[in-house]
């Protein structure tokens, strides 16, 4: 896992995807204060979405997401992952 970020893959549906992020990221970043007894802002900016609409290339997705820890060299190699 990178340190500083993490990547989704998500399906919504009648559901905003603003409105499950904001869920997400308040729900973690209340629960990660109460368990280190700290205040504040846990994320320093909004996230970043891609919209994915139910093309070809769902696969190619997935790979580049499970790949990124090998990339940014926070594993050895593909066995670590």
């Amino acid at each position: 896992m990178i340190p500083d970020q993490f990547h989704l893959l998500l399906r919504t549906d009648s559901i905003p995807l603003s409105k499950v992020m904001h869920r997400l990221m308040t729900g973690y970043a209340v629960t990660f204060n109460k368990r280190h007894r700290r205040l504040g802002y846990l994320f320093e900016s909004r996230y970043n979405s891609i919209s994915y609409e139910n093309g070809g290339c769902l696969l190619d997705l997935i790979h580049y997401i499970h790949l990124i820890p090998f990339q940014a060299k926070v594993v050895r190699d593909i066995d670590d992952l």
